[in-house]
């Protein structure tokens, strides 16, 4: 019962973010490229590249992880942060180095610059930890200092 809340969980944090980090992404990449063109500098240019391939990648990893940090947020006793902050701690604490595995591994990291590589990372995580935060975990009978709602 509790696996299957969990993947469910994982699973609509997964989507939403597939969802909307391409979107935002773009926003963003629209942005520079409507403030270089406001700011008109003569010798400075713009270039980015997004790969939607990547991002779902970077998705799918997150997607992977979290059944586990919560996993493991749900087994470690009360602290000072709430069980969602160290889910989404957790989770990113795994997925970053995983991805930079895979960017590495997979896909030649020398063909992307730091800012593209931010310009699909950050706002990923961003709507990683908004769905996180966002989406009611259920997985059980709520304990006082330990529930997993618990702000």
């Amino acid at each position: 019962m509790h696996l299957k809340k969990t993947l469910t969980y994982s699973l609509k944090v997964g989507l939403t973010t597939l969802v909307a980090s391409p979107l935002l992404s773009l926003i963003i990449l629209y942005t520079f490229m409507a403030l270089v063109f406001v700011i008109k500098p003569d010798n400075w240019g713009f270039s980015a590249n997004i790969d939607f391939f990547d991002i779902a990648a970077l998705t799918g990893i997150i997607t992977v992880v979290l059944p586990f940090a919560i996993y493991k947020a749900v087994r470690s006793a009360p602290g000072v942060y709430n069980k969602k902050s160290q889910i989404t701690v957790s989770t990113f604490f795994f997925s970053v180095p995983l991805f930079y595995a895979y960017l590495h591994i997979v896909r030649s990291a020398v063909d992307y610059s730091l800012g593209n590589i931010l310009l699909m990372v950050i706002p990923n995580l961003f709507v990683a930890m908004l769905s996180i935060r966002f989406y009611k975990l259920d997985i059980g009978m709520p304990i006082p200092g330990v529930d997993i709602d618990q702000h």
